[in-house]
C-alpha cells in the first residue's frame, strides 16, 4: 500500500502528489494505479525510491497522453533498429579489419572497415542518448551513466580506428578496450530494464548475464586465461550477442516498452494535508 499526500495549490487546480514509497509505475503510463485519470497526468518521474507526480487536473487532454505514448513507441522502434544497425556495421567492420590483420593490403577495404566501425559507434551513441530519457525516469543518477559509457565506447573505437589508419597497425587488444565500456554500460541498461519492467524480465536477465560474462571475460582475456575471439572464450559472448542482435531489438520493434496495467498495483491510501 502506497502512502501519498496531496498538496493543493491555491493557484488554479494544481496538485502535487508525493509518493512516500516507490509505486513501481513505468513513466508516462496512460492510467495511474492510484485512480488518477489519464487526462490528469502531467509528469511522472522517479527520484531514487520516491516517485513525484505533478498533476494538473484536466490540463492534459487524452490526445496529449496518447502523443506521449506514441513518442515512447517511436523511441523503442528507433532504438531497436539502431541495435540492428550497430551490430551489422560492427560485424562488417571487424571482418574487413581482420582481413587486413591477416595480410590483406587493400587500403580501400581497410578504410571501409574503419568507416563501418565509426558508423557502429554512432549508432551506439544514438542508442544511449535515446534511452536516457526513458531510463532517467527509473533512476536518474544511474541512468546518466548509460549514455556516458556509450559515448566512451564510441570514443575508444574511433581512437583505435584513427590509429589503425595512421600507423597501419591495430591497437593491441583493441576490441577488449571497447568491450569495457560496452559491458559496464550494458549492465546499467539491463539492471534498469529489470527493475522497471520496461521489457519482460527474462529479456533483461539475458542481458544481465550476457554483459556480466563480457565484463568478466575482458580481464580474463588480458591475463591470458582465455581468448574471447576463439574457443571456449566465445561462449561468454553468446548471451550478450543474442540479447543485442536478436532478442531486445526484436522486442522493442514489435512490442515496445511495457506499461504495467493498473491491476498490477494496489490502490494507494491518500492523506490530504492543508
Amino acid at each position: 500500500m502506497i502512502s501519498l499526500e496531496i498538496l493543493t495549490s491555491r493557484r488554479g487546480s494544481l496538485m502535487e502528489l508525493r509518493a512516500l514509497q516507490d509505486c513501481s509505475v513505468s513513466p508516462f503510463c496512460p492510467t495511474m494505479p492510484c485512480g488518477i485519470q489519464a487526462a490528469s497526468v502531467w509528469t511522472c518521474r522517479r527520484l531514487a525510491n520516491r516517485r513525484m507526480l505533478q498533476v494538473l487536473e484536466g490540463a492534459m487532454p487524452p490526445a496529449e497522453v496518447g502523443h506521449t505514448m506514441n513518442s515512447r513507441s517511436r523511441t523503442a522502434t528507433t532504438v531497436g533498429i539502431l541495435f540492428f544497425v550497430q551490430m551489422a556495421t560492427a560485424i562488417g567492420g571487424i571482418t574487413l579489419i581482420q582481413g587486413f590483420v591477416d595480410g590483406d593490403t587493400d587500403r580501400t577495404r581497410l578504410s571501409l572497415g574503419v568507416v563501418l566501425m565509426m558508423c557502429s559507434g554512432i549508432a551506439v551513441v544514438g542508442i544511449g542518448l535515446l534511452m536516457y530519457p526513458i531510463l532517467k525516469s527509473v533512476n536518474p543518477r544511474l541512468a546518466v551513466w548509460y549514455p556516458a559509457l556509450r559515448i566512451i565506447e564510441f570514443a575508444v573505437s574511433a581512437a583505435c580506428g584513427v590509429y589503425l589508419l595512421a600507423q597501419l597497425e591495430v591497437v593491441p587488444n583493441h576490441l577488449l578496450w571497447v568491450y569495457i565500456p560496452t559491458g559496464i554500460g550494458g549492465l546499467v541498461l539491463t539492471y534498469l530494464l529489470f527493475v522497471s519492467r520496461l521489457v519482460p524480465r527474462p529479456i533483461a536477465v539475458l542481458g544481465l548475464v550476457g554483459y556480466a560474462c563480457l565484463t568478466l571475460g575482458v580481464p580474463l582475456d588480458l591475463l591470458g586465461v582465455l581468448d574471447l575471439d576463439a574457443g571456449a572464450g566465445q561462449i561468454l559472448l553468446v548471451p550478450g550477442g543474442l540479447f543485442e542482435a536478436v532478442v531486445l531489438p526484436t522486442w522493442l520493434i514489435t512490442k515496445g516498452f511495457r506499461t504495467p496495467s493498473p491491476q498490477e498495483f494496489a490502490p494507494p491510501t491518500l492523506a490530504t494535508t492543508g
